[in-house]
């Protein structure tokens, strides 16, 4: 593969979820898929489907119904791909980061873009953890590839106008890298918290900054970007985060730092009770006092909550961090005012379809959190939207926030 821009067409919108582009991205990922890994893609117009087992109907049900379509596409698909491997259908739970609890022995992931899901799975004793993610094949806009690119990362891609379209293989090989990392690890990695050596012309990606070895291959075809991660070797983790000589039969859990730095500034005033009785009763049985310090992390922990709740569609669950009379200002729009109007914007009017926020920093002071990052996803009208932003929360004494500004970076004069 050379370094200038592949020969692939850019996904066609009236081609996306038809069964034709599902097996064309299910062979590329078994193609780049660990020997005895298990694959299946579906289309998004795929159906009937079978019902969802209750305990995975608990996770979508106040989800949007395009949420929902997505989520039990997904589920089907990771349980053809687990009937590979000789399993009975199971119940796929979502674990407390998001991603699939697969059966014991068992390791995988499941992605999902363009209208199409697919699912990998492999045996744990071959390997540690697998990751796969699946993009439409379209250039990174410049205002994103600053976020998810590292200076290192940048100087690695080919100059000119096949750069772009480079860091959308760099955006898609870090999320099938993150797949791996965060069951092994049990934390959250935002994109500037690893970095990536790239060997472009071989189709190859290794993680060159993280916890332990990782590496993978992508290819970019059939309108797609197609990236393929597993741990270097089928080896579990160590809390040191090295490989040992002889892998143990279960990964031991590495030490969960913040994902993206957090500044924490000591507002005025008391910590509010609610804040002081999350931390428990105090051995000789006082009155716990947790610190500000305490009590920030419990804001900004908060606020990141928000973002995956409104990643995963679950309207009910982000409706419930906001107070009764909260409001919602957003530049050039009426504010939001209540659970109630907020609810009806994030069902029914919000122009996003799908898609993910990173946050890239975090400022905290008493009683509010700012946040800057990214984001990047697709619009209901088949559209896509890539940008920056910055958010301002304010939280009442009992943690629920009362007001949240948003700021797009766009140009204006």
């Amino acid at each position: 593969m050379n370094t200038t821009a592949p020969n692939t067409t850019a996904p066609n919108t009236t081609a996306l979820g038809t069964a034709a582009a599902a097996e064309a991205v299910g062979l590329h990922v078994a193609s780049l898929a660990p020997r005895g890994a298990a694959v299946a893609a579906l289309g998004g117009d795929f159906g009937p489907l079978p019902p969802l087992h209750p305990e995975e109907e608990d996770v979508v049900r106040t989800a949007v119904a395009d949420r929902r379509r997505e989520f039990a596409v997904g589920r089907h698909s990771a349980r053809i791909a687990l009937g590979g491997l000789g399993f009975a259908p199971p119940v796929i739970r979502r674990g407390p980061g998001g991603a699939p609890v697969w059966p014991p022995g068992v390791v995988g992931s499941i992605t999902h873009a363009g209208g199409v899901c697919a699912a990998a799975v492999a045996p744990a004793a071959d390997v540690a953890g697998l990751g796969i993610d699946i993009e439409p094949a379209e250039p990174l806009p410049d205002e994103v590839l600053t976020l998810v690119c590292t200076p290192g990362e940048r100087h690695q891609l080919p100059p000119g106008p096949a750069a772009p379209l480079f860091a959308k293989v760099v955006f898609s090989a870090k999320e099938s890298v993150y797949k791996v990392l965060s069951p092994l690890t049990g934390r959250f990695w935002d994109f500037h918290d690893v970095e990536l050596a790239l060997d472009l012309p071989g189709g190859g990606f290794r993680l060159d900054r993280g916890p332990f070895p990782v590496h993978g291959r992508f290819r970019v075809a059939d309108g797609f970007v197609i990236t393929v991660a597993r741990p270097e070797r089928p080896r579990a983790l160590t809390t040191g985060g090295t490989l040992p000589a002889v892998p143990p039969p279960v990964p031991v859990l590495l030490p969960a730092p913040v994902s993206a730095p957090v500044r924490a500034v000591p507002g005025p005033g008391p910590v509010p009770a609610s804040a002081r009785a999350a931390a428990g009763p105090t051995p000789e049985g006082t009155p716990p006092q947790m610190t500000v310090a305490q009590h920030l992390s419990a804001d900004v922990e908060k606020v990141r909550s928000y973002y995956r709740l409104v990643d995963e569609g679950d309207v009910e669950g982000l409706l419930a961090l906001f107070a009764p009379d909260a409001v919602y200002h957003r530049p050039g729009y009426e504010p939001l005012t209540g659970r109630a109007e907020l609810g009806r914007f994030y069902r029914e009017e919000r122009v996003v379809a799908r898609g993910r926020h990173t946050v890239t920093s975090v400022t905290a002071a008493g009683g509010a959190v700012a946040v800057q990052g990214g984001f990047r996803g697709e619009l209901r009208d088949g559209g896509t939207v890539a940008l920056r932003y910055a958010d301002f929360f304010a939280l009442s004494p009992e943690g629920l926030f009362t007001r949240r500004d948003t700021y797009f970076f766009a140009p204006l004069v």
